[in-house]
């Protein structure tokens, strides 16, 4: 008996039930469904249930925040859901049809931009760093001097 077993058949019947799932598919901390109406998905006693962190919606995701234990949780979460789902592969529970052109450019996008916005987020807090020494007096010719 899995020591995950309540906990996860608590998470199906809050997300809406078997039948609400699309897909799960999990990442470091938290299960991630896709599910066909979010509306009937029960934030409240998922956000206030021992074992569960909180709950968010995003990008067409409802996640369920775990912590480290995920990778257990979904397990027994696929294994109830009647899937033994692979490791790094998302569990899909019906045929979705196919997605429409504007939106599989839209993920394509959102794809590749994801990546990017560490990249962009470092660039500005370099600049910010580079604004307040450059307003205390440190000039950018000694601060290559101070640096080598």
């Amino acid at each position: 008996m899995s020591t995950y077993n309540q906990l996860a058949a608590d998470i199906i019947a809050n997300v809406g039930g078997k039948d609400n799932i699309k897909s799960l598919r999990h990442c470091i901390t938290r299960l991630r469904f896709q599910l066909k109406d979010e509306s009937k998905a029960n934030d409240s006693y998922l956000k206030n249930k021992e074992g569960i962190i909180t709950t968010l919606s995003a990008a067409g995701e409802y996640m369920v925040v775990i912590g480290e234990h995920v990778p257990d949780v979904f397990k027994e979460v696929s294994r109830q859901l009647g899937r033994e789902a692979e490791e790094d592969a998302p569990a899909t529970f019906d045929d979705e049809k196919k997605s429409s052109l504007v939106d599989r450019f839209l993920k394509l996008i959102m794809a590749c931009m994801g990546p990017t916005l560490n990249l962009l987020s470092a660039a500005g807090i370099i600049k910010g760093l580079t604004v307040i020494l450059t307003m205390v007096g440190i000039s950018n010719r000694q601060w290559y001097l101070y640096a080598s």
